[in-house]
């Protein structure tokens, strides 16, 4: 044992502090002198005693234990803190700072600062007062997860991490369904057990989806929504089917009754034939069925058959007759003759009327007392007026033609097409005019709105008047033309230009135009663009020199008249304010963006105090909102974006 040196000098009869003893004891624990501190052979003592009753044994390392049993201790009762400031890692069960060759008992909670670990395989580790909860090692590389029931809670995210791509799920220990992800990012959904259904439930239990077994099928027990659906097998739909648009491509099986509309409220329902403008319409509105280019087959018809409503009220067919026959009727049947031939004789009385017929195909009804012949060339002459009845001319390679005189002619004709038109023709090359004179209204009527009445000149179109939901449409049926306007001399009055613009008096003048957005007038050479949207209460419109119209306020007096303000207020260029509160301060803002020249003025006869915002600018070149107490007034002016508003 060495030669420890005191802290501290004392005279003979000196008092040690408590600091003082303290600081001699800690010199004396840890000196060098004594070999880094107070042992057992610095203390004099054999090792393994320290006390006569060997309580404790320290080994000549300081420890307390020199692996001889006799000198362990056996039981170790601490009733304060139990603390090793020994640092080593445990890495196994034999080398960590505070070893336990037994188990290890904790009352309370145990708190590990790093990782806790159960070195043995088929570790359990249990949670509960009856380990109700267990987390199992499989003996190899997996653990079981055991409870009733177990619930996982998280904050956040809940990530589930297979990286073979399988979850399973079992009931009592049996595969049920299984989630599998084949690498290629597609997901399967398999039920383990063979014929069985996947069914989604509510809350309640009740079923709303099920995915059939054995690819049967998808049931849907409620109303279905869906963005697009695409069914490439059969579907069966019990209930009733609300479907806003269907578009189906392929052939359709209808076993059940169908109906459009309702009663007095129908809808239109149209099929398309092979042919292009082939289509039969039933049109709800008008109550008929539209026949376009579309014929009517009743068994195997043919060119001439006649359709009739026979006995039993079916549609019949009756073929077409042979040339010259006649239609006869037998109990209300119509049937075809021979016709019987020869001349019409005898005398009728003034006031019978006879039928003229050829080939079975009707006739005209002329007045008795009037002279006809047809001559074998089908020439009919001696015909005076005709007071009931119609002229039908069906060839059209002979059309029906009126002659006026040796030169003059009218042609009605109808075209293979069904186009039935009336052309003059006049040998001596008059005018060939024709003139519709009435006493009462001529009326051109077209039953197809989108074709309308066509004016043309020497067979080409040139304009059309149609309408759209009874809007009248005067529209150019040749491209790059325009509709003019003119005066009995000739003279333009206004111009329908086809670059959508309207000139007045002539193409090189005024007219008015319209982008979609804008309307433009123009005079002259000049053109403005009207602003799209309205301005405010007395603002005027303003130009740029360019064209473009914008609202602006108006101009005349250099003042606005004074008003008076008790609150908050925005000012505009030209306010003249008198401000007027007794007790709450408010705020006068200056205009916001102002131009050389703005100018406010304020007063304040009130007591409360006024501030003057500067609304972002300056205010005699700083940036800080004004003041006016009592009394007070200013008159500023806007400069420029350095100085700000200038007060007078």
């Amino acid at each position: 044992m060495g030669t420890v040196s005191r802290v501290h000098t004392f005279a003979s009869g000196a008092v040690l502090t408590a600091a003082q003893l303290n600081n001699e004891f800690d010199n004396l624990l840890t000196s060098s002198a004594i070999n880094g501190g107070l042992d057992a052979s610095n203390l004099g003592v054999t090792a393994g005693q320290v006390t006569a009753s060997k309580a404790l044994v320290v080994d000549s390392s300081r420890d307390l234990d020199d692996t001889s049993s006799s000198n362990q201790l056996n039981n170790l009762t601490v009733s304060g803190l139990l603390k090793t400031d020994n640092t080593t890692n445990a890495t196994s069960t034999t080398d960590g700072s505070l070893q336990t060759d037994g188990g290890l008992s904790v009352a309370l909670d145990a708190v590990i600062g790093d990782d806790l670990k159960l070195l043995s395989d088929s570790a359990v580790l249990s949670l509960g007062a009856g380990s109700d909860f267990t987390i199992t090692h499989d003996g190899t590389t997996g653990a079981t997860l055991a409870g009733n029931p177990i619930v996982i809670d998280s904050g956040d995210a809940l990530t589930l991490d297979a990286h073979t791509g399988v979850f399973t799920f079992k009931d009592a220990g049996t595969s049920v369904l299984s989630i599998t992800e084949g690498n290629s990012g597609d997901v399967t959904i398999k039920l383990i057990t063979n014929g069985k259904d996947l069914k989604f439930t509510d809350n309640g239990d009740a079923v709303g989806l099920t995915v059939l077994d054995g690819a049967a099928g998808i049931t849907v027990a409620g109303e279905g929504d869906f963005g697009s659906l695409d069914v490439s097998g059969n579907a069966d739909i019990d209930g009733i089917t609300n479907l806003d648009a269907v578009d189906i491509d392929g052939a359709v099986q209808i076993d059940g009754t169908v109906t459009v509309g309702v009663d007095d409220t129908g809808y239109d329902v149209k099929f398309f034939g092979a042919t292009s403008g082939s289509s039969v319409l039933i049109d709800e509105s008008a109550d008929d069925v539209i026949f376009t280019n579309f014929g009517l087959a009743v068994g195997s018809d043919a060119t001439g058959d006649i359709y009739y409503r026979n006995s039993s009220g079916y549609l019949a067919r009756l073929a077409a007759g042979s040339n010259g026959h006649v239609l006869t009727l037998d109990s209300g049947i119509p049937s075809w003759s021979a016709s019987s031939g020869g001349d019409i004789g005898g005398s009728t009385g003034s006031t019978d009327n006879i039928v003229l017929t050829a080939n079975g195909t009707g006739g005209s009804t002329v007045q008795a007392n009037s002279a006809v012949a047809i001559d074998d060339s089908s020439n009919i002459s001696g015909v005076g007026t005709i007071a009931s009845g119609a002229i039908t001319a069906t060839d059209t390679t002979a059309p029906l033609i009126l002659k006026y005189d040796a030169q003059e002619f009218v042609t009605h004709a109808v075209s293979s097409a069904g186009v039935y038109s009336i052309a003059t023709t006049d040998a001596s090359s008059d005018s060939g005019a024709i003139t519709l004179d009435t006493v009462d209204k001529i009326t051109l009527d077209s039953d197809t709105a989108d074709q309308g009445i066509v004016y043309a000149d020497g067979g080409t179109e040139l304009m059309s008047i149609t309408n759209s939901s009874s809007d009248v449409i005067f529209k150019p049926l040749v491209d790059a033309k325009d509709i003019v306007i003119q005066q009995y001399d000739g003279n333009e009055v206004a111009r329908f230009a086809d670059n959508r613009r309207l000139y007045l008096y002539d193409e090189g003048g005024e007219y008015l135009s319209s982008d979609g957005s804008n309307l433009t007038i123009a005079s002259g050479s000049a053109a403005w663009v009207l602003p799209a949207s309205d301005g405010s209460a007395n603002q005027v419109l303003k130009t740029n020199g360019s064209g473009t119209l914008s609202w602006t306020d108006a101009g005349g007096g250099a003042y606005s008249d004074w008003s008076v303000k008790t609150g908050n207020y925005t000012a505009s260029t030209k306010d003249q304010l008198i401000c007027n509160h007794a007790s709450t301060a408010f705020t006068i803002t200056l205009p916001s963006s102002p131009s050389a020249g703005n100018t406010v003025t304020i007063k304040n006869v009130g007591a409360a105090t006024v501030t003057v915002g500067r609304n972002s600018s300056n205010i005699d070149s700083s940036a800080a909102d004004g003041t006016l107490l009592e009394g007070g007034a200013v008159q500023l002016v806007y400069v420029d974006g350095t100085i700000g508003w200038a007060s007078l």
